[in-house]
């Protein structure tokens, strides 16, 4: 074999590596953590001012998972003053994130059994207390 046909033959095999990258690259879902994800990250100064707020709280969050479910509590406040949402994001997927209101029990907990794949999942728990702003966040597998 001439040395031509070698050149031509690695040549050829390059080429059809790189169509073949192309092709998989196309079937592969590419999405990002959110759909407003720039806008979240012009926030994000927000977010940790947020968290700093929690470190200093007099109260505390507690995010865990049991069973399958996510329970949520928050020790050293009343349920009336307190407000605020609950998000769970799926790293993998966002068609499975979830955004609910904080609706706590009488006794300081809201369990939320999510009806999605079992799985990573980071829940963010914001809440809002006479109107400053508490951040808490937790990876946690259901």
């Amino acid at each position: 074999m001439h040395w031509g046909h070698k050149i031509a033959i690695v040549y050829i095999a390059f080429a059809g590596s790189l169509i073949a990258v192309l092709i998989y690259s196309t079937t592969f879902k590419h999405e990002l953590v959110t759909e407003d994800y720039y806008q979240k990250e012009l926030h994000y100064q927000e977010l940790i001012d947020a968290r700093n707020n929690l470190a200093e709280a007099p109260f505390t969050i507690d995010i865990s998972a049991q069973d399958g479910r996510v329970l949520v509590r928050i020790d050293g406040l009343d349920s009336e003053e307190v407000t605020g949402r609950v998000e769970l994001y799926k790293p993998d997927n966002q068609v499975y994130d979830q955004s609910l209101e904080l609706v706590l029990t009488d006794d300081h907990r809201m369990v939320i059994e999510p009806a999605m794949p079992h799985g990573r999942y980071r829940v963010d728990v914001s809440v809002n207390v006479a109107g400053k702003r508490y951040l808490s966040e937790r990876r946690v597998m259901l």
